[in-house]
């Protein structure tokens, strides 16, 4: 790695690492403040409100009309519903869960990717075949300085309709003699530096005493091919070879794939999706402490419900104040305060 790469890698820790920090401290300070309120005693009284809304069917007799046109089992207790809720709920939320998962491993698959590609010169393999994103548009379109392309004769034998755009990923097919080429094939080659360039095979010729096979490429925009793009450019015969040759273009690519892997591979794309995945990492597992204190203090009023109903209704004082529904599901209910234990 460059000095700039691993200054920007440094940047990006640090700031990340703040992200992190920040993100923590804030999370954990909303989520002791909630579980504190949770478990104190003032609470009681709107989850006894909740609970008795949401499990209603409990409240009803066995004659009731409402209970006889929804059909809906009759429940001996608050806590028979809860849990046949709880059960539905587990039910419901496994394809939400399943649909999620999978949104995260797609995305850190793509992140993972882009990083690869960043660190491995823009390059991975599968097999026999290699694939890069392409950052410049010199095979974006046809400069009509290169005749060839246009030319009907050639355009019955070769494929000159194989343009691409910029921060599209292209296919790459490995290559391991020169007559694995032909003329006219779009072809990735390597750089000094290692950088990936991929253009069109224009010209191949076969030096008489080195035996050596050189090819020439030119970029379907560009009106020349670059100075190191042909043989003998310095003077002392210098110019590609099949050491040089990373693969022919087999026509698959894709823009969008291409277009995330790039966002995910640059400095701001590390930095963001780092930060958001480490936000929904610390959100859940907060957010997971506090249902399991409010699952916890819903199941003790729960019990408090029940055992007011079924015996002489010993429970804390709610106040329906002027709410019909819940003055008439608590109709005929002896309650009184009682303090938490």
């Amino acid at each position: 790695m460059s000095e700039i790469e691993v200054l920007c890698l440094i940047v990006i820790i640090i700031v990340v690492s703040c992200y992190a920090i920040a993100f923590f401290m804030a999370f954990k300070k909303s989520a002791h403040y909630q579980g504190n309120s949770i478990e104190h005693v003032s609470m009681d009284q709107e989850i006894g409100e909740f609970l008795i809304s949401s499990g209603s069917s409990c409240f009803e007799t066995d004659n009731s009309p409402e209970l006889k046109k929804k059909r809906k089992k009759r429940f001996h207790s608050l806590r028979d519903q809860r849990d046949m809720e709880k059960v539905k709920e587990k039910r419901s939320n496994a394809f939400s869960n399943f649909i999620t998962v999978l949104f995260y491993i797609l995305l850190g698959l793509l992140f993972a990717m882009g990083i690869f590609l960043r660190v491995n010169k823009e390059q991975f393999f599968i097999g026999n075949h290699s694939y890069i994103v392409i950052e410049s548009g010199s095979m974006s379109k046809k400069n009509v300085a290169n005749k060839y392309l246009f030319d009907e004769k050639l355009m019955e034998e070769y494929d000159f309709e194989n343009q691409f755009d910029t921060f599209t990923m292209i296919q790459l097919e490995k290559v391991s003699k020169p007559s694995d080429l032909k003329l006219y094939d779009v072809v990735g080659y390597k750089l000094e530096d290692g950088t990936i360039v991929v253009h069109r095979l224009v010209n191949i010729t076969v030096d008489e005493e080195s035996k050596t096979t050189y090819f020439q490429f030119r970029g379907d925009a560009n009106s020349t091919s670059s100075e190191y793009e042909y043989h003998g450019h310095d003077g002392k015969g210098k110019g590609l070879t099949m050491d040089d040759i990373v693969g022919r273009y087999t026509g698959w690519h894709s823009f969008g794939l291409g277009l995330f892997i790039d966002y995910f591979r640059s400095d701001i794309g590390i930095i963001c999706v780092s930060s958001g995945i480490l936000v929904v990492f610390l959100y859940y597992f907060f957010d997971d402490r506090v249902a399991k204190k409010i699952a916890n203090r819903e199941d003790e009023v729960t019990e408090l419900i029940d055992e007011g109903k079924r015996s002489y209704f010993r429970w804390y004082n709610i106040n329906y104040r002027s709410n019909k529904k819940y003055k008439s599901l608590t109709k005929g209910l002896s309650v009184s305060q009682e303090p938490r234990k």
